[in-house]
């Protein structure tokens, strides 16, 4: 049934047209959709409702530069300089935006380690939500859901991610195209320093003795020496023994 209404000034609705006009009224709301408590349009069911048809799209959307998330890990977002990123959450990290919170402080209640173990205590089992398992890598809704329940939801939106949360996503790469041509040679650059001399290096072994080279010339006589003292006289020899008488003179 249409909707009733009375144009004319004080021409009051029946109540069985009230109450049709609130029926109808809730035949049209959207069953499948509600409004949270922050005003946020939320789907009833996970990854089970689309927003247009192949046949039948949307024309514009419009959002502001906060991130538009893809699953749970990938993100299209404006940088602070401007530029459009397509990016992939570090994998097992901690959201900057908790970790920044004044009520975390390292080594006190409640520090990362503690919101950790207290997530892995609140989906037990799950192995992206357990630092011991290899795969540990808590998507936004894990975190989103824990941190409202345990009294931070001024926190629990997608800026709690920071830039630093994420990496460019640089997807496939295709294969290389051909080399360019070669450059012209640019100027050669200026002389740098002379860096500081080395350490002398170690000694090498002795070589073999050369061959004995061929005996120079005599030399010039040198002058004669000074006379030395006269010596001591020596000892009288023995006598010796008598001549022959000479002849008879006439």
């Amino acid at each position: 049934m249409a909707i009733v209404t009375r144009i004319g000034k004080g021409i009051e609705l029946s109540h069985a047209e009230m109450d049709n006009n609130f029926s109808e009224l809730n035949d049209r709301s959207l069953s499948n959709w509600s409004e949270d408590s922050a005003g946020n349009l939320v789907p009833s069911g996970d990854d089970t409702l689309t927003i247009g048809t192949a046949s039948k799209k949307v024309k514009d959307l419009f959002v502001s530069t906060n991130s538009l998330f893809i699953g749970d890990e990938h993100k299209i977002a404006i940088t602070s300089a401007g530029e459009v990123r397509i990016a992939k959450k570090v994998s097992g990290v901690t959201p900057a935006g908790i970790l920044a919170d004044s009520r975390v402080v390292p080594g006190t209640y409640p520090d990362e380690n503690y919101l950790i173990a207290a997530l892995t205590a609140y989906y037990p089992g799950d192995p992206l939500c357990d630092p011991a398992d290899a795969s540990y890598n808590p998507a936004l809704y894990h975190w989103t859901e824990f941190l409202t329940d345990i009294g931070f939801s001024d926190i629990a939106t997608p800026s709690m991610y920071s830039e630093t949360d994420f990496v460019d996503d640089e997807g496939g790469k295709g294969p290389a195209g051909n080399d360019g041509a070669t450059g012209s040679a640019g100027p050669a650059g200026p002389t740098g320093p002379t860096g500081p001399a080395g350490n002398d290096g170690a000694t090498g072994p002795a070589g073999s003795d050369g061959a004995t080279g061929p005996a120079g010339n005599d030399g010039a006589t040198g002058p004669a020496g000074a006379t030395g003292p006269a010596g001591n006289d020596g000892a009288t020899g023995a006598t010796g023994p008598a001549g022959s008488d000479g002849a008879t003179g006439p």
